[in-house]
């Protein structure tokens, strides 16, 4: 999903894309100094690579084996025997494991990079912090809100069946007729 709203790295290709950022490397820090070169400890950054955005919005450096343009991963933890993977928290759905035996997250860091990336949000998303919805409450919040049809629009429905059987009924019989 991301990758498809503009969420994309140039760091680390062989092409002269290299030279040319992306949209999203355009917010690539590494110690407070724009970055968009591959290894390191890069993170998002709205205020010029002073802080990382809220503390935890790290990219991934690329020789970690994760795509430049996903968030940093950290450590996971496997039982061995089930799908119980327990993982870090997820920093938002560029999460470069996210979907392993996890609803995907959309977070404040997730927003806050498409409204840098120029995005515009329902909302100011620096006032929301803690901002957090998962792929379940999405579907329910989509549901719920386009859940069932006005009468109106059932008696449009209903006519436009009967008008529709009408003229094929009637195509039938001049046919015939013919």
């Amino acid at each position: 999903m991301g990758h498809a709203l503009g969420f994309t790295s140039a760091v680390g290709q062989n092409t002269t894309l290299n030279s040319r950022p992306s949209n999203t490397d355009m917010f690539r820090y590494k110690n407070g100094v724009w970055d968009n070169t591959w290894g390191g400890n890069p993170y998002f950054s709205i205020d010029g690579g002073a802080t990382e955005y809220l503390g935890n919005a790290g990219f991934s450096a690329g020789p970690d084996g994760f795509q430049t343009s996903h968030w940093r991963e950290g450590a996971r933890i496997h039982d061995g025997v089930s799908c119980t993977i327990l993982l870090e928290p997820q920093v938002g759905i560029h999460d470069p494991t996210g979907g392993i035996c996890q609803q995907g997250i959309v977070t404040a860091q997730d927003l806050a990079i498409m409204d840098a990336m120029g995005w515009n949000l329902a909302f100011d998303i620096l006032t929301r912090p803690n901002y957090k919805i998962n792929t379940a409450q999405i579907l329910r919040n989509y549901i719920s809100a386009n859940n069932v049809p006005e009468p109106s629009s059932w008696a449009m429905m209903i006519a436009g069946f009967g008008l529709v059987g009408g003229a094929m009924r009637r195509r039938a019989l001049q046919a015939s007729i013919a």
